[in-house]
């Protein structure tokens, strides 16, 4: 059969069809939430969640932050791990945190600028000598706080381990892990200088030597299942550079 081509009229009546026929099957564009669900850990003095309080310099940070981009919030305390797999999940949508996590990467957007920097140190008692580097921390005892990612050296830890080259003690706790080290339970403790040094002066604890391993970043971490997730990354970041200007 001959097919007739289409005359200019009968494609003008088309073309309005075929536009309101596109219109209707669209999917509407994402919206930003109204409220951001914020999830910290209890990293003192930074973070703080002891007694059912959500305190800290941080915390205050990302409220402020929040409240800037013209977001509501809540606000939740999880132990690490946790933290990591709802912001892969979606059900914590912001946190400020390190880029390094592997837990999270994939599942992330992550602010292009650090916010915040903090300092990874390992820590030994006076008598104690620190080795010159992580090459010679083999045949010593070493505590860490459980959950954390230590900027991947957490890797490095394992692996020393499954290899009986260190003996590796976690704790729940960071007073703990403090303790374990002042009564010779270890030998040396990988931790943050802030969370070290507002639990030790709590504990009012003896003096202990240090050697810096690294300074990590810290950014703006968003959940790529919250709604226009990049869109909410842009007015958070752009409301921290309206906070830092003033």
């Amino acid at each position: 059969m001959e097919l007739t081509p289409a005359s200019p009229m009968q494609i003008s009546q088309f073309i309005p069809l075929l536009i309101l026929s596109l219109s209707i099957h669209a999917a509407p564009p994402t919206q930003a939430p109204e409220s951001l669900h914020i999830g910290i850990i209890d990293f003192p003095p930074n973070y703080s969640c002891r007694d059912g309080a959500f305190k800290g310099a941080y915390t205050t940070l990302l409220k402020q932050v929040s409240a800037k981009a013209g977001f509501k919030h809540t606000l939740s305390c999880y132990p690490p791990k946790r933290l990591y797999t709802f912001l892969s999940n979606g059900k914590v949508d912001f946190f400020m945190g390190l880029n390094t996590t592997s837990e999270y990467l994939n599942h992330v957007l992550i602010s292009e600028n650090a916010i915040k920097h903090v300092e990874l140190r390992l820590y030994a008692m006076p008598q104690k000598t620190l080795p010159e580097s992580k090459d010679h921390w083999q045949g010593n005892r070493f505590v860490i706080q459980n959950g954390y990612n230590y900027g991947g050296l957490i890797t490095h830890l394992e692996n020393l381990e499954r290899q009986g080259e260190i003996a590796l003690y976690r704790s729940a706790e960071h007073s703990n892990a403090l303790k374990m080290l002042y009564s010779d339970r270890a030998d040396y403790l990988l931790a943050y200088k802030t969370t070290t040094d507002d639990i030790s002066n709590d504990m009012n604890a003896p003096e202990l030597i240090y050697q810096t391993v690294f300074n990590v970043n810290l950014h703006f971490i968003i959940s790529k299942q919250t709604p226009a997730a990049a869109e909410v990354l842009q007015r958070i970041e752009a409301a921290y550079r309206s906070l830092e200007s003033h």
